[in-house]
């Protein structure tokens, strides 16, 4: 059983109510093959704080910096609230699609939250009560900064099991839509999504927002299936950047390098976090693995290992279920963060049921280490960047908003 969110989002110590699939198998011990988790106390001031800015959240499940300093907060029932990060007891509904959202059996819910360039559509991501699809739908912002009452469905995506749906969203620096998608659901895989380029599910996709005569988006001609096929002629889904992935929750790009980090939530033994360069493809048309690999190491129970393909893309950072850990949540890339400024550049992630933040950086060669920044932050779902560079967290646990300074 792999349920990760379910119920009355009590999640953290048990992962008994999570969001985005905790497993049931505690097995390997070793944390990753390649990369060291070092303490902040080797690392000159690098300790991180996290202060609760405000607790009267509903299961909250995306943070996102608005162009003028609020943050736009997601929770799981359908509902975005605006809160002004510097008078946090004070917030505004921007949108309420609680009636669209309803069941929030699985892993169900409002899942994903983005904004257009110049901050005037709203892009959410959800599951429908209907069926438990997975729609993707723009809503107008008005000059008041909240959303007009209908919107335009753009995708739908049917779902085949209530967990692993993903659902993050992202606009990069050109205005394109990346949405990532799970594997379907279940456990393992069973219907064979991950390894599948012509099914949107366990993929990254990548989609124009606007309409294209009677279709509700476009297909950027440089995306890698754009014409239906895969280099070898076989069928592959044009909305396609990349697969492999089992469940994406999150993934971010670098506002500096425009980088690539994904972190996709693990089966029974191993979560990783993927890094793809803007210089060098942006993982173009990548198989990230699954679920021939969990992490950098071979899924116990490939249906099929023979037919693993010699080009898988490995994470850079793998760590096992070690330690009361169970799902990782990826983070942001702080840049720029008054209140951050010895991170600069480190890629910011947590365990759910760890609750403890940790940072990854790169070296000028490449290697990469695992920071403990020593914040607790239990039940954390996500984490999102404000217009000053300011970084936010929110959690299931006791509902909370958290800011992110440096201790000390």
């Amino acid at each position: 059983m792999n349920s990760r969110l379910i119920g009355a989002l009590t999640v953290v110590v048990a992962c008994s109510a999570v969001l985005f699939g905790c497993t049931d198998a505690d097995t390997d011990t070793d944390k990753s093959g390649s990369v060291e988790t070092t303490a902040p106390s080797s690392i000159p001031d690098s300790s991180v704080k996290a202060e609760a800015i405000t607790t009267d959240l509903e299961a909250p499940t995306v943070v996102l910096g608005a162009a003028d300093g609020t943050l736009l907060v997601a929770e799981r029932a359908g509902n975005v609230r605006r809160i002004d990060p510097k008078n946090p007891d004070r917030s505004s509904t921007v949108l309420d699609i609680t009636s669209d959202v309803g069941d929030l059996s699985g892993e169900k819910g409002l899942l994903g939250l983005a904004t257009s360039p110049n901050d005037d559509e709203l892009y959410v991501s959800y599951t429908r009560a209907a069926d438990g699809a997975s729609v993707i739908k723009t809503f107008p912002l008005g000059a008041d900064g909240v959303a007009t009452a209908s919107g335009r469905e753009m995708l739908v995506v049917p779902q085949p099991f209530s967990n692993h749906n993903g659902g993050n969203l992202a606009v990069d620096a050109d205005g394109l839509l990346w949405l990532g998608l799970g594997d379907g659901g279940a456990g393992g895989d069973p219907n064979g999504n991950g390894q599948n380029p012509a099914t949107l599910l366990g993929s990254m996709l990548r989609i124009r927002p606007t309409l294209d005569g009677d279709e509700p988006y476009q297909i950027p001609d440089d995306n890698p299936f754009s014409d239906g096929t895969t280099p070898n002629g076989s069928k592959a889904a044009p909305e396609a950047w990349a697969y492999g992935l089992r469940n994406p929750w999150r993934f971010t790009f670098d506002s500096a390098t425009g980088d690539l980090w994904i972190a996709d939530v693990g089966q029974g033994e191993w979560e990783e976090i993927n890094h793809v360069a803007a210089d060098d493809g942006l993982g173009e048309g990548a198989n990230f693995g699954w679920n021939h690999r969990e992490g950098t190491h071979p899924y116990a129970d490939d249906p099929d290992p023979a037919d693993a393909p010699g080009d898988m893309v490995d994470p850079v950072f793998d760590y096992s279920h070690s330690d009361g850990r169970c799902s990782v949540t990826g983070g942001v890339v702080v840049r720029n963060a008054p209140g951050l400024p010895n991170l600069d550049g480190v890629y910011l992630w947590a365990d759910l049921c760890e609750g403890r933040l940790h940072g990854l950086r790169t070296d000028a060669d490449g290697e990469v280490t695992d920071l403990d920044l020593g914040a607790e932050v239990p039940g954390i779902t996500s984490f999102g960047t404000a217009a000053d560079g300011e970084v936010y967290a929110v959690s299931v646990d006791q509902n909370q908003l958290w800011r992110l300074t440096q201790a000390g």
